[in-house]
């Protein structure tokens, strides 16, 4: 398309950039649009483009200065788009990083929380055997082992275990209710 565009001087500036942008814009679109496959961003690099050339009407003075200018222009706005997309989805995946650290964190501070809760609930309310019993289980033994080590059959140890979960129940539900609302809470937080 060959159109006989120029700056002439501040009386026909506007009507050039008016001939310029009529011819040009859908062109400048379209090339944007091939680099940042984003239609939306694309009017709006081609618009900046078009008032960049505005402050340089001046200087350029034939069509193929124009065709220049704009083309390059718009590649450079383009990819100058595209990095600070990349930035800023850097900077969004840090923050994401971030939050899921610091809500790691936080259910394992509730985690160690109830931990030393049961552990402490196990010393104050269960008889010694019973805690023998259960803490040997916690640490992973299978029950003929905690029959073996503490001198007593494996049915004994059934009654303990079963005993002690049901006093902890009793002791923990308080607990329980409050382990269930934190981590619904740093649920919410994600």
């Amino acid at each position: 398309m060959t159109v006989s565009i120029g700056f002439e001087k501040k009386t026909s500036n506007l009507n050039s950039f008016k001939k310029t942008y009529s011819a040009y814009f859908g062109s400048v679109v379209t090339f944007i649009q091939r680099i940042t496959n984003d239609y939306d961003a694309a009017v709006d690099l081609a618009q900046d483009t078009f008032v960049s050339m505005l402050d340089k009407q001046d200087t350029i003075r034939n069509e193929e200065a124009i065709k220049s200018y704009l083309y390059s222009t718009a590649r450079n706005k383009a990819l100058n788009y595209l990095r600070s997309l990349k930035v800023r989805e850097k900077y969004v995946q840090e923050e994401i990083a971030e939050k899921d650290n610091e809500i790691y964190f936080q259910q394992l501070a509730i985690e160690e929380d109830a931990y030393r809760l049961i552990l402490k609930s196990i010393q104050e309310n269960l008889n010694d055997q019973c805690r023998k019993v259960l803490l040997h289980s916690l640490k992973g033994a299978k029950n003929h082992e905690i029959a073996e080590l503490l001198d007593i059959s494996v049915n004994t140890v059934k009654y303990h275990k079963k005993n002690a979960y049901r006093i902890l129940k009793l002791k923990l539900q308080d607990v329980a209710f409050l382990l269930a609302l934190s981590g619904f809470l740093i649920a919410m937080k994600k």
